[in-house]
């Protein structure tokens, strides 16, 4: 029987897919499930955690399939068995396929990525020396100063720059949190519009994992060289 979470991946793996995973927003994510975004946070515990599981589910579903193929049959027949559930499993599972394509740039990254906060733009205020200023709400997460954002508009990423000014009324703040207006000047870029959303994250240089060291699959070091004479 499936469970809410089940549902939730569903729903995620079509939204990501047809937005792209930045250009889906909790708020986006909460109406397409019919519930209030305070419900998601007690399902999931951030949108990289969210995509995770949609990920995990489709990978479940490739085991499930690979398990259907019984172990007594010619090895043709199991690897015609296994490609044909594989293609079984991609063409059920189109979404969950795209997001898992469109997601690979994570083997290659080098640095991990924590998504702050959401804030959704609600009004626009030109300062002739600063530029645009734009009015927000945060409704998600936590927004602050020199943290980096995208701009998503329609569901689609159109620019990425840092965070310059951050403002609680006349005052310069660090952060702002869920729940509370702000003022955003954004570094470099004054075409902010009303109804944009601004996805504010920072990101931490990860450890690389050498998989071509003795025991991934590499050649052996000498220690295991010379016990194997």
């Amino acid at each position: 029987m499936a469970t809410r979470k089940d549902d939730l991946a569903r729903e995620a793996a079509r939204l990501f897919a047809e937005r792209g995973f930045h250009g889906t927003s909790m708020d986006a994510l909460a109406q397409g499930l019919g519930v209030q975004k305070g419900s998601l946070y007690s399902l999931i515990g951030s949108k990289q955690e969210l995509l995770f599981q949609t990920m995990r589910e489709g990978a479940r579903a490739f085991h499930a399939a690979l398990d259907a193929v019984p172990d007594d049959a010619p090895a043709v027949d199991r690897v015609r068995l296994a490609l044909r559930g594989h293609l079984s499993v991609v063409s059920e599972q189109l979404d969950v396929a795209t997001v898992f394509t469109r997601e690979w740039r994570y083997l290659e990254d080098t640095y991990r990525e924590e998504i702050l906060g959401e804030v959704e733009v609600r009004a626009l205020f030109r300062a002739s020396r600063l530029g645009v200023i734009a009015g927000c709400y945060v409704t998600s997460g936590v927004i602050r100063r020199n943290a980096q954002v995208r701009v998503v508009r329609d569901g689609t990423v159109i620019y990425e720059t840092t965070i310059a000014s951050l403002k609680r009324f006349k005052d310069d703040v660090r952060e702002v949190q869920e729940g509370f207006e702000c003022g955003i000047l954004l570094d470099g870029f004054n075409d902010v519009k009303e109804g944009d959303v601004l996805e504010a994250f920072e990101t931490q240089e990860i450890e690389r994992t050498d998989l071509s060291v003795a025991g991934n699959g590499g050649a052996p070091d000498e220690s295991e060289a010379d016990d194997s004479e």
